[in-house]
């Protein structure tokens, strides 16, 4: 969506070229944050399904049961690795 949007601001508002690295550097931007938060969640997940503690498989099996049985909550985790 970020992208769809300043791909079109810079073609109908600015005139640019939508390829210039400035467009391209103002959606890096944008992105930055959200982006971070993923790779955040991805060590997290590398790290909690590469353990084999007994304590913590039950506590990740627990919260994933959980998740997969609140609708809400697991679409907005989904929309929020999408990116949407």
């Amino acid at each position: 969506q970020v992208l769809v949007q300043e791909v079109t601001e810079a073609a109908q508002f600015s005139k640019n070229n939508i390829g210039q690295i400035q467009v391209l550097q103002r959606y890096q931007r944008k992105r930055r944050l959200q982006n971070q938060i993923t790779m955040n969640a991805m060590q997290g997940l590398k790290l909690l399904f590469g353990n084999r503690n007994p304590g913590v498989l039950w506590l990740r099996n627990t919260g994933l049961r959980w998740v997969n049985q609140l609708p809400a909550v697991k679409n907005k985790l989904i929309s929020q690795a999408m990116g949407l």
